[in-house]
């Protein structure tokens, strides 16, 4: 299964917190990196250039094996050490 999300204004981060949005993780990524300032100007000032984050895994859901965990910090350290 492929998803893939854009994210084109503040409006579109609203939902991060609910784990069964489509790119909920990668959109809280966004936020918790400080990447993006949900209180702040519009994304297209902050994000003058646009992003790509592309992620993916092939353990399966529900595998109990951390899978979320583990990309939600490598996400976040990704993110900072671009910033």
């Amino acid at each position: 299964d492929t998803q893939t999300c854009v994210v084109t204004s503040l409006e579109d981060l609203g939902d991060r917190s609910d784990p069964r949005a489509p790119c909920a993780l990668l959109k809280c990524a966004l936020v918790v990196a400080g990447v993006v300032d949900v209180d702040g100007p519009p994304l297209q000032e902050q994000l003058q250039h646009g992003l790509e984050l592309t992620s993916w895994s092939r353990v399966p859901t529900g595998s109990g094996l951390g899978t979320s965990s583990i990309l939600a910090a490598c996400a976040v350290a990704v993110l900072r050490e671009g910033s």
